[in-house]
């Protein structure tokens, strides 16, 4: 180890943020005169090419460049530097607002939508492209201590917000995507034709629109996913109340995509209770969707000239390249509400800089909004500080101090989350607890002393040694098992993973026929599990550790993405586990001093200040307060908030 070490750092590298063609050409010289050449591993923050270009630049590369070092820089060096990269975009891009205003991009838009909350859109868009150059400098810095010296290429433009100079090549990037803009508005009425030509406007104007995303079901209380082989405790109808009955509420696909008979089966549950809903790839386009698309059509062809300007600023030249998805948006949301024009709009994909606009066109048509978060904060999307709907609810004050700062163009309600109220529920309900206490004895044999582990899905920000280390644990747990008493539970996030996740298929083999584990999918939710275990290990800042507290259970994190520390690092030593010696102590159930550091009680009410099962109930609250504010103009009822 010192050896390798002690020839790298007398050894020179140039270190690549992409595999681009251009990028070594430009820098041929640098590349020429170094020892090692580095390039940054696929993150999802940045496009990353396809194999065959991959392939070819590599090959490229090897013609010239024999006796050098190429190699790809491990995805588990660079993960960690990922949560603090994308604050740091969120607050750069929060600084410079005004500066993006001045951009040619932002009056385009602004034209087009007559709202200068547009400049959301820009900045979400923008968030990744920036969160990756931070992301480059950090790993730039960790990889000088290797290496005698090391070149960092890449695009820094970033830095700059007003370049005067002028680019041939930029300029003509920017003349290419004013065409692909003109061209947006012509192929949505075309293929919009495609489907038909809608002659008469029938607008649908029920209480509330949400999309699908859990599907309507045959079951009243559990229901095995089709998506994900999972069993989950609620579905889409979680909505629904006395004063929220069917009808009231019309579910809409559109950004969710699944597989065509899952889909259509959900379409048939919806059907048979009489569920409306409405499918976006069915709308057939109408006259005044039509003349919107040729005004803004006419509205770009006036203006070549000026998508010309600054196109060599990093900042222009990304925002540019936003446009037409904008546009796209921009129709598809103006056709939507020729069909359905809601009082109150549930907006459930926060994370898309679309929601954005989709929010001003709603609320222009006198819909209320409102946007629920994701169990995330600028560490992981950077692009939700700048939502900008009606209302934003958050889980708890954790979520609401992370976002400091930032949501500036929202009202933000904690409300905690409506999927936590069935956990609350199943606390409280003796003959629940009677019930799936008896069913896993039935199927698995005796309940006592258990430990549930929840296991992360194939993200490529999970660590490949942190699931190594998690297997290697659970490996060396059953090799002592007749010194521990217990079980493990494993909980898979999806039944297809034990089959794709190299390290899950390998943890499933060597347990699924072991009496010290069960491998549960569809007999019970995960909730259940928890309730039936003394103590709970959760994947890094996952929600479940808000869904194991509500049940008073023993509660740990092992930190699979390096981002726990950021979230629950403030509540005591131990909480958060990072080695494989820390786990396997951990899978110990009689090790009763693991937790005796860790404040649960103020993480607990931190997570979710109420803990009631009313989570759900405030949600409908808020939604009759904007319906009877939209339709009686009345002022909206008083909503009691908990600190």
């Amino acid at each position: 180890m010192n050896k390798d070490k002690s020839e790298s750092n007398s050894k020179h590298a140039v270190m690549l943020s992409n595999y681009s063609f251009i990028l070594i050409l430009k820098n041929f010289l640098s590349i020429m005169r170094s020892d090692h050449i580095l390039f940054m591993p696929k993150t999802h923050l940045a496009r990353f090419p396809g194999i065959k270009k991959k392939n070819a630049i590599l090959n490229f590369l090897k013609l010239f460049v024999r006796n050098k070092s190429i190699s790809e820089i491990s995805p588990d060096e660079v993960i960690g530097h990922f949560w603090l990269s994308n604050l740091e975009s969120a607050r750069a891009l929060s600084k410079i607002k005004m500066e993006l205003k001045a951009q040619h991009s932002f009056a385009v838009l602004n034209n087009i939508l007559n709202d200068e909350e547009v400049i959301n859109y820009f900045q979400a868009s923008l968030a990744y492209d920036l969160a990756y150059q931070y992301l480059f400098e950090f790993v730039l810095v960790d990889q000088k201590e290797k290496y005698l010296s090391i070149v960092g290429i890449t695009d820094n433009r970033y830095k700059l917000v007003d370049s005067k100079r002028i680019s041939l090549r930029s300029s003509f990037k920017a003349f290419i995507n004013y065409l692909f803009c003109c061209a947006i508005p012509i192929y949505f009425i075309i293929s919009s034709l495609n489907k038909g030509i809608r002659k008469e406007s029938c607008i649908i104007e029920p209480k509330l629109s949400m999309p699908v995303i859990n599907g309507i079901n045959t079951t009243e209380m559990g229901y095995i996913s089709a998506a994900k082989g999972i069993k989950y405790s609620t579905d889409d109808r979680f909505i629904y109340t006395n004063e929220i009955e069917y009808g009231d509420v019309v579910h809409v696909f559109n950004f969710w995509k699944f597989p065509s008979e899952i889909k259509q089966s959900y379409e048939d549950n919806m059907n048979q209770m009489k569920i409306p809903f409405l499918d976006t790839e069915r709308l057939k386009i109408d006259f005044k969707t039509t003349k919107k698309a040729l005004e803004i059509f006419f509205q770009l062809l006036i203006s070549p000239i000026s998508f010309l300007r600054h196109s060599n600023n990093w900042y222009a030249e990304k925002m540019n390249t936003a446009i037409p998805k904008a546009i796209h948006h921009v129709l598809q949301k103006h056709l939507e509400i020729s069909y359905l024009l809601p009082q109150v709009e549930l907006i459930r994909n926060d994370y898309n800089p679309a929601s954005i606009l989709r929010a001003i066109i709603s609320k222009k048509a006198g819909v209320k909004t409102i946007g629920i978060q994701h169990t995330a904060t600028p560490y992981d999307c950077p692009q939700i500080c700048f939502v900008n709907f009606d209302y934003y609810l958050l889980f708890g004050n954790l979520y609401k101090k992370k976002f400091s700062g930032f949501l500036e163009d929202t009202k933000i309600y904690i409300n905690g989350k409506d999927f936590l109220d069935p956990v609350i529920r199943l606390k409280h309900n003796q003959n629940h607890q009677d019930l799936i206490k008896n069913k896993f004895l039935s199927i698995y044999g005796a309940t006592e002393k258990m430990i549930l582990i929840i296991l992360p899905g194939n993200s490529p920000m999970i660590r490949q040694d942190m699931r190594v280390s998690m297997v290697d644990a659970i490996k060396s747990w059953e090799k002592r098992a007749n010194e521990n008493s217990g079980r493990i539970i494993l909980r898979f996030r999806k039944k297809i993973e034990v089959q794709t996740v190299k390290e899950w298929k390998d943890l499933y083999n060597f347990s699924k026929s072991n009496k010290n584990f069960v491998i549960d999918f569809d007999e019970f939710t995960t909730q259940e599990l928890m309730f039936l275990s003394e103590r709970v290990i959760v994947p890094h800042s996952s929600y479940s550790m808000t869904e194991a507290l509500a049940l008073e259970k023993e509660s740990f994190s092992f930190d699979f993405s390096g981002s726990a520390e950021l979230y629950f690092g403030d509540y005591g030593k131990g909480l958060v586990m990072n080695t494989e010696r820390e786990l396997f102590d951990c899978l110990s159930i009689d090790n009763t001093e693991l937790s005796n550091d860790i404040d649960y009680n103020m993480l607990s009410k931190d997570l979710d200040p109420y803990f009631d099962g009313k989570n759900t109930e405030r949600l409908q609250e808020l939604i009759l307060s904007l319906a009877i504010q939209n339709t009686d103009q009345k002022d909206p009822i008083e909503l009691k908030q908990k600190n």
